[in-house]
């Protein structure tokens, strides 16, 4: 699975901690990111995502509480990602479905992206998502 969690620098002074999500700085970070999303304040069972890209890939930071990503491939290949350190970041390749959930109280979670909003990048229907395994190239990271 290409879903991975990327370590961001921590910049420690006396006035505290600060993360930056910048490729000049960061040069682990596989996108430029040209938009980015925030959610919070998400209720008890409810969730966020719920659909893959063909081409945005993505990169979300719980900068304050947690919560899971579960991410699935073409074909149903499943993995969970907690995210509770704003200092680790889980990039989401295109053609990876993602789902967010179990938000803690205060959790803000940043999603920053590599395309402007296209509405035919997105793919919303899990069934269809599932049977493209097979029809795809998958990248190699």
């Amino acid at each position: 699975m290409l879903a991975r969690i990327i370590d961001l620098p921590d910049y420690v002074t006396a006035d505290g901690h600060l993360a930056i999500v910048d490729p000049s700085r960061n040069k682990g970070l596989p996108f430029n990111p040209v938009r980015a999303i925030w959610a919070w304040d998400v209720p008890d069972g409810c969730h966020r995502g719920g659909h893959a890209h063909y081409r945005c890939e993505q990169l979300a930071v719980a900068v304050a509480g947690s919560c899971e990503i579960e991410i699935v491939v073409p074909g149903g290949l499943r993995k969970t990602f907690r995210l509770d350190d704003p200092t680790k970041a889980l990039y989401i390749p295109p053609l990876h479905w993602d789902t967010c959930k179990h938000f803690s109280r205060w959790c803000s979670l940043v999603v920053f992206m590599s395309t402007p909003y296209e509405p035919t990048d997105y793919i919303e229907d899990f069934r269809a998502f599932l049977a493209m395994e097979g029809k795809i190239k998958c990248r190699k990271s």
